[in-house]
């Protein structure tokens, strides 16, 4: 497999006091880059200096902008972010994590941990570029469960999804998403409608999507609207070479899928292109023989460079581009302890 041209890098300018070099997601609409840790509740937005930077970074933390949201009881993880005219949506992990092993401790992986905040789907107003919350412009969020939400209880009962979400036996928790575990990595959105990548469950091989539309009850509440069918979702069934998704983005009516592997490991991060997904039907299944077409491969490094973002990036006189961010960024890409250097692959 062909990996990406490397058509030029970008710095990302942060603030000093709020750098976190490792980056989950990214989205790029009007000027602005939108970018997440998965290690802190905040949104941060970097505005384009130049064609070679971007900076004058803004941090907008969750608990100013989400009713009832409580940084002490765990992390987001956040995966997944995607802007509209008017909104940024995000959505966590929605998955639990195991303890990492330290100092030779393995008794460490028989714990598993669910943090609540991870089970956020959420929509924050967009207006001139700013995320704001008032009493007439509420953020909102999907219905809040004993199970972590909405989604994940009627995933419940899903018959792919069920035994990866069920607890087995008292006091042991569902699947950890790097265990092959429920894992979301990756949104976009059309209008209400609502894409979800998974990473874990892979599947003998075959990644999925889940493919929601949401309504709002009341200010502040989203909720799964039923399809035409009566069901509250779709399920889209993907061969990406045996990979995980890592994230999605939007190019027309197309998708790019980044897919990586879905254990923590080194392994095969790849750039794969999905034809009007808006089109697809329920249980839909693609392959390369149908809608789906591989791009180009992105380098990794040992322990470094894991691709986590991808954002649709042109400038003029330039070819079309995508900006990848890593987590597990290369030391050699941090620049004076507060500036990380993304990569521009061309797409075209």
């Amino acid at each position: 497999m062909s990996v990406g041209a490397l058509l030029h890098q970008v710095i990302l300018r942060f603030d000093r006091d709020r750098f976190h070099q490792d980056l989950s997601t990214a989205a790029f609409a009007n000027g602005y880059l939108w970018t997440a840790s998965d290690e802190e509740n905040a949104i941060v937005r970097l505005a384009t200096i130049d064609d070679w930077t971007v900076g004058n970074s803004v941090s907008f933390e969750l608990s100013t902008l989400l009713a009832d949201f409580d940084d002490a009881v765990g992390e987001v993880d956040i995966e997944g972010l995607d802007c509209t005219a008017d909104a940024l949506w995000l959505v966590g992990s929605h998955g639990t994590k195991r303890k990492k092993v330290k100092k030779g401790k393995v008794e460490n992986l028989k714990v598993i941990n669910t943090d609540p905040n991870r089970y956020l789907l959420a929509r924050i107003p967009l207006v001139d570029n700013q995320l704001v919350a008032t009493a007439t412009q509420k953020a909102a969020y999907l219905q809040k469960t004993p199970d972590g939400n909405e989604l994940i209880t009627v995933l419940k009962q899903d018959e792919y999804l069920a035994p990866f979400l069920a607890e087995p036996l008292p006091q042991v928790r569902p699947l950890p998403g790097k265990d092959n575990g429920f894992d979301i990595e990756g949104l976009v959105t059309q209008q209400n409608r609502i894409l979800l990548g998974l990473r874990g469950p892979v599947l003998r091989g075959i990644a999925m999507m889940l493919e929601l539309e949401l309504d709002e009850p009341e200010p502040g509440r989203l909720a799964l609207k039923p399809n035409r069918d009566g069901s509250l979702y779709r399920r889209h069934f993907l061969d990406l070479d045996g990979l995980g998704i890592r994230e999605l983005c939007l190019d027309g009516e197309d998708l790019l899928i980044l897919a990586g592997p879905t254990m923590d490991l080194d392994g095969t991060l790849r750039l794969f292109r999905l034809s009007d997904v808006w089109m697809l039907p329920n249980d839909s299944f693609s392959d390369q023989a149908t809608r789906l077409t591989t791009v180009f491969d992105i380098p990794h490094g040992r322990g470094t460079d894991k691709a986590e973002g991808v954002a649709l990036w042109q400038r003029s006189g330039q070819p079309k581009g995508v900006l990848i961010v890593y987590d597990s960024p290369n030391p050699d890409r941090v620049i004076d302890g507060s500036h990380v250097v993304a990569d521009v692959f061309a797409l075209e």
